[in-house]
């Protein structure tokens, strides 16, 4: 199983940050192909983190049955909605999120 994990900063504006990912940006995730579950989760406590990184508020999962699945659907044409769509989510914040892909280890 592959993941697409996107990792939020705290945001400039809460309030703004929460309405537009909530009610435009997150249902725009739900079009995209091959997606095979999607989970947020808010950032609740932190450990100890280099002075670099900035400090995690929420953290959006996109699960996806292989790899080759994950890199089809960032080719799609609903992906690049989503993309196309992030340059207003990051008006809310201090920098671009952290976006990773992971797979599952043997």
């Amino acid at each position: 199983m592959a993941k697409l994990v996107i990792l939020f900063e705290e945001p400039t504006d809460r309030d703004g940050f929460e309405e537009y990912y909530m009610n435009t940006h997150l249902p725009l995730s739900r079009h995209v192909p091959y997606v095979s579950k999607t989970s947020v989760h808010q950032v609740v406590q932190i450990g100890q983190l280099p002075e670099f990184y900035g400090i995690p508020y929420k953290i959006a999962e996109l699960e996806f049955e292989s790899v080759e699945l994950l890199q089809q659907a960032l080719a799609s044409p609903e992906w690049q909605n989503v993309l196309a769509d992030a340059v207003h989510l990051f008006a809310f914040l201090p920098k671009p999120p952290l976006v990773v892909v992971v797979d599952s280890c043997p």
